[in-house]
């Protein structure tokens, strides 16, 4: 059998061409042409074994084998190919590993991300071991820890304030004002709501918006577990429900919750209000 130095395009077009044996040591195979099994549609065996294989591309491989759709056997022993094959095979498995990878960093992260505030206290009480205890009334600081959004500030001074600490003597913590400037804002709510009688939660749509507002109801949460009524919910305005995620939810189910006249109401509303939030505290 005569060296064959190339194998020309269309070479072995016949489709009732079932086995094809190029294998042999006296076999030289300097090129293939990427057409050289076009029409080969029935080729079912094909032995390329023991010859030198030069054609190294990307496109090699899909073109040459494109029309052997019956292929079942295929031998590339101890050719360049084979090599090529297993290095690509190698390839094709490292990127789906890293591809892989990366699906699960990103549901971890975003799973993070979701979890930011629960994780991020969880990592306060770590750092903070035996931090709860059981609350004495009488050395509070405060009677009530105000969670609001800064968006509602003035209905915080122009009617909490007045109201609860000038007409009533009560003691509130207004975060704006009554937080330390030097310290670390975690640290600052969660001392202040261990030092606070009642949580105060002023609910708006702002205060949902707000992702520190969300720590803070979440410390309440978990604070006023297994406790009385510690807190205290004002709905300052209409909220759709579907905003209410299961925890705003839960915390409207377990404490009082009074609600902020309208504008349209007149006086006797906002005294009933006064009337059954000042109830809530000095119960």
């Amino acid at each position: 059998m005569e060296d064959i130095e190339c194998i020309g395009g269309y070479t072995f077009n016949n489709t009732n061409l079932r086995t094809l044996n190029l294998r042999g040591s006296r076999i030289i195979l300097n090129e293939i042409d990427a057409n050289a099994f076009a029409g080969c549609y029935g080729l079912q065996i094909l032995d390329l074994g023991y010859n030198q294989l030069s054609t190294m591309n990307d496109s090699f491989f899909n073109q040459m084998f494109r029309d052997l759709h019956s292929l079942t056997y295929l031998s590339l022993l101890s050719t360049q190919l084979k090599a090529y094959c297993l290095f690509r095979k190698t390839v094709y498995v490292m990127l789906l590993g890293f591809v892989s990878l990366g699906v699960v960093l990103v549901a971890v992260l975003s799973i993070i991300y979701k979890c930011r505030w629960k994780l991020r206290y969880l990592l306060y009480l770590i750092n903070h071991l035996g931090i709860y205890k059981l609350r004495d009334d009488q050395n509070c600081t405060y009677d009530g820890f105000v969670v609001y959004s800064p968006s509602d500030t003035t209905w915080i001074i122009e009617h909490l304030i007045p109201c609860m600490e000038a007409r009533n003597a009560l003691k509130l913590c207004i975060h704006e004002r009554d937080f330390d400037v030097g310290g670390a804002i975690v640290d600052n709510i969660v001392e202040s709501v261990e030092t606070s009688r009642k949580i105060l939660i002023v609910l708006s749509i702002n205060t949902l918006q707000s992702e520190w507002c969300q720590f803070e109801m979440n410390l309440a949460q978990r604070r006023a577990v297994g406790g009385t009524h510690t807190i205290v919910v004002v709905l300052l305005s209409d909220i759709p429900g579907r905003l209410f995620s299961s925890s705003i939810n839960a915390i409207l189910e377990e404490h009082p919750c009074v609600i902020w006249p309208a504008p349209q109401e007149d006086e006797t509303a906002r005294d009933m209000f006064w009337e059954q939030l000042l109830g809530h505290f000095r119960s």
